[in-house]
Formats: C-alpha cells, sequence, structure tokens
C-alpha cells in the first residue's frame, strides 16, 4: 500500500516508533491520538515517549524521564479509570538498575508540546 505519513523521530538512532499504542480516550475530547516511543537519546538518554493528534498527526505532549532510568516505552498502553477526576494517561514499560518498571504519564493539556 501507498505511505500515508512518516514522522520521525528528534535524533537519528533514537529507535523512534519502538512502541507505539493507540490512545482512543486520552484528550478526553474524543480526539484520535497515539503514542510513539524513542527508546533512546533524549534529555536524560533514556529516550522519550511523544503523544500524537492521529488526525494532524502534531505532536501533543512529550516525557523524559530523569537520569537513572534505563529505556522508556519498552511497551506502550493507555491508562483509563472509570472516576471523572482521573486524566487519562500512558502506562510506559521501563527500565531501572533494580528491574523493569511501569510508569504512568498523565495527560497534561497545558504541558507544551
Amino acid at each position: 500500500g501507498a505511505r500515508i505519513a512518516a514522522l520521525q523521530g528528534d535524533q537519528p538512532g533514537d529507535l523512534f516508533g519502538f512502541s507505539i499504542a493507540p490512545l482512543p480516550n486520552y484528550t478526553r475530547r474524543g480526539a484520535r491520538t497515539f503514542a510513539v516511543s524513542a527508546v533512546r537519546q533524549g534529555l536524560s538518554g533514556s529516550g522519550y515517549v511523544r503523544t500524537f493528534d492521529a488526525q494532524a498527526l502534531t505532536p501533543i505532549q512529550t516525557w523524559f524521564l530523569p537520569s537513572g532510568w534505563g529505556p522508556v516505552g519498552l511497551r506502550l498502553a493507555e491508562v483509563t479509570g472509570s472516576s471523572r477526576e482521573r486524566a487519562p494517561a500512558v502506562a510506559a514499560a521501563a527500565m531501572r538498575p533494580e528491574g523493569f518498571s511501569v510508569v504512568e504519564l498523565r495527560h497534561d493539556p497545558q504541558s507544551p508540546r
């Protein structure tokens, strides 16, 4: 089939696209969104997770974990709760020296892209 679109990571070799997950409830506005991880580079060298508007293909939010973490975004999934107060989030598998962890990355509508 024909290519629909191509997204790029921040730096060559960052392994952008390592994990991808649909996020149907992420913005709570019904907008289609998805998350993509890059498991190398980033501010601390442990990679980053970025959410996108699926229609416009524009970034919504990017997370970097502090130094001391290994690769973030080995696997991604949407986290939703039954409570209206609970903001939607992305669950991202990450490495730490003591083993695997899952971090919850919350949607912040005020976050710079």
